[in-house]
């Protein structure tokens, strides 16, 4: 069933009239560069309503979506129900493995990166991007943030070797990001972080607000180098 707010939702995203703009467009961005290294059939871990499939699409021959019936995305772009912790999927049937912001969401990930093993073929590819800052969201499943070090450990422990690995940004970007957060739950909206209503006042005054903050922060993230901070990172990682 077409959901009208849903939709304009996903459609602010990809805009700096989504508060979460430069955090979605860094995760893009990563994607784009790793997109011409995988091939064949792809799987979209978490896919949600499949956002970046118009990256991977020219690259792979199949592109398959699982999620929990309970996601907040909806199910219509799904193409299997399940869970990142027990894949409905055989053995070694696909080439990539996508997964973006699902392992926080996880209790077990070591569990889930051995599903994503079983399921790759030898050689297969991981693309995985996880936050290091970001507010609690998605409640009561929300389990970690992750830092590089946490993530080599968590690769190679379940059979990975992580090739190429992009940061999120910098501190400026942090900042402006945790700032627009905060402003967007305390005053843009009501219900957080279930489902959210705008606030008719306030929400465009917050949008504005945001607008102009990440415009500043999109200026001075790259000039302010700091290699201690970042809102998350997105991993490109082989089966061995």
């Amino acid at each position: 069933m077409f959901n009208k707010s849903r939709y304009l939702k996903r459609k602010l995203k990809r805009t700096l009239l989504h508060p979460r703009y430069l955090s979605n467009r860094a995760i893009r961005k990563a994607l784009q560069l790793l997109a011409p290294r995988v091939t064949g059939a792809l799987l979209d871990t978490g896919c949600g309503y499949k956002p970046y499939q118009s990256i991977f699409s020219p690259y792979v021959t199949k592109y398959v979506g699982v999620d929990v019936p309970s996601t907040i995305h909806g199910m219509e772009a799904s193409d299997v129900a399940g869970t990142a912790l027990q894949l409905p999927l055989k053995a070694e049937t696909f080439d990539t493995v996508l997964a973006t912001e699902v392992m926080e969401h996880v209790p077990e990930p070591s569990l889930m990166l051995a599903e994503i093993y079983r399921v790759l073929r030898p050689n297969g590819a991981l693309i995985l991007s996880v936050p290091f800052h970001e507010p609690l969201h998605e409640l009561p499943y929300d389990f970690y943030r992750y830092t590089y070090i946490s993530l080599r450990y968590l690769f190679e422990k379940n059979g990975f070797r992580i090739e190429t690995y992009y940061r999120r940004g910098g501190i400026v970007l942090v900042l402006c990001h945790l700032l627009c957060s905060y402003l967007y739950r305390r005053f843009g909206v009501v219900g957080y972080p279930q489902v959210t209503h705008s606030r008719p006042i306030m929400a465009p005054i917050i949008i504005f607000v945001c607008m102009v903050l990440q415009s500043i922060a999109a200026v001075l993230d790259p000039i302010v180098n700091d290699d201690f901070d970042t809102l998350g990172f997105v991993v490109f990682a082989r089966k061995v």
